[in-house]
């Protein structure tokens, strides 16, 4: 074998690893876990899970970047996944038209949610898109902040 073939063979090896390494980077998303009633919460990144995010849930975090809120991104609290989570220990959740599908489960989660200490703030899906709504959430943050010091 030449010394060109050598180096094709290890240009296509390398585009292969960089590939993989690109699909678990998107494979492993931070997690959360919720510990009991009225328990921690906790976070650990190499848990390997696909979090799929609407064009809303894109919006929302850039606005919530540009506002200066800090957040974690589909959190794994209890059984259930949320959107974001936002210090104070609020829960934000995009609703799109599949969560009308889902209102029964979308109730039992904000029932332990708000059990175990959480404001959850349910944003549909057309005033995720507004510069409103980040500064609400960011309100509320500094809101809830301020209560849980004193």
């Amino acid at each position: 074998m030449d010394r060109k073939q050598q180096q094709y063979k290890l240009r296509q090896k390398n585009a292969i690893d960089d590939k993989k390494r690109r699909k678990d980077r998107l494979l492993k998303r931070p997690r959360a876990e919720f510990e009991g009633e009225g328990g921690a919460l906790r976070l650990s990144s190499n848990v390997n899970r696909i979090g799929i995010q609407s064009r809303a849930e894109n919006a929302l975090s850039t606005l919530l970047k540009e506002s200066g809120v800090s957040y974690t991104r589909e959190v794994q609290l209890g059984k259930w996944s949320v959107d974001f989570v936002v210090p104070g220990r609020i829960v934000v959740e995009v609703d799109g038209v599949f969560h009308e599908a889902k209102k029964e489960s979308d109730s039992k989660k904000v029932d332990f949610l708000e059990r175990n200490g959480f404001l959850v703030l349910r944003i549909p899906a057309h005033e995720a898109h507004k510069k409103e709504t980040a500064e609400f959430i960011r309100r509320m943050c500094l809101e809830r902040t301020k209560n849980v010091r004193r």
